[in-house]
């Protein structure tokens, strides 16, 4: 009985697969992918993480009916090695899409983009991987993004004006915060202005893996 709580999770996705079936064979463009290609990319590479997860809540169902409460890591054999290939899964989705971005001629920018978001992807999972504390399966994404902006502060402060603002708005928030605000928004109208829409997709997208980390961070505290 251990791998029925994985069959019930299979069979519930079960009309994501007939719909994702009849999306490959229908003919024509595919619309959100073959106009869309580096959404579509940064959308596969981030697809193992969600199936680790899931995979997660899954296993502490399965081991919950074996007697095994609070333990998060498979113990079904095929689950378990389905929980190690996400990492590697990963960086073969992550090199795909940057062939497939290299292919249609996509910017040097949105190709390092699609990789920093795959490499990031692959380190949380293979973090999470090597624990099989719950808690810290939760945390290790987390943990690297909370790294990452302690990180990429201090690079901004290091900035002439960007790095200045920064330090107006820790002393007096009330009055530089308004704005630094405004100066973002005037940056982001230009940028559209200059790239087109896309750019509010790629923030977009570029946004959900942090904060999604964000959440686990707060939720596990």
């Amino acid at each position: 009985m251990q791998f029925l709580p994985y069959a019930i999770g299979i069979f519930l996705l079960t009309p994501f697969f007939i719909w994702a079936g009849f999306y490959v064979i229908m003919p024509g463009p595919k619309w959100g992918v073959t106009d869309a290609p580096l959404t579509a990319s940064m959308l596969m590479v981030s697809l193992p993480l969600v199936a680790y997860h899931s995979l997660a809540g899954l296993a502490f169902v399965a081991n919950s009916m074996a007697g095994r409460t609070g333990e998060t890591a498979p113990v079904w054999t095929p689950a378990r090695r389905f929980g190690q290939a996400m990492a590697p899964l990963t960086i073969l989705l992550t090199a795909g899409s940057l062939a497939w971005l290299a292919s249609l001629g996509e910017s040097a920018y949105a190709m390092a983009g699609v990789a920093a978001l795959g490499l990031f992807m692959a380190l949380s999972l293979a973090g999470a991987e090597s624990s099989r504390s719950f808690g810290h399966m939760l945390t290790a994404p987390a943990a690297g993004v909370l790294m990452g902006l302690r990180q990429a502060g201090r690079l901004l402060l290091a900035v002439p004006v960007i790095g200045h603002m920064l330090r107006e708005i820790a002393a007096d928030p009330n009055r530089a915060g308004p704005w630094i605000a405004l100066n973002l928004a005037l940056s982001l109208a230009a940028l559209v202005w200059v790239f087109g829409p896309g750019v509010m997709v790629f923030l977009a997208m570029a946004s959900v893996p942090l904060v999604f980390c964000a959440i686990l961070m707060f939720c596990t505290e």
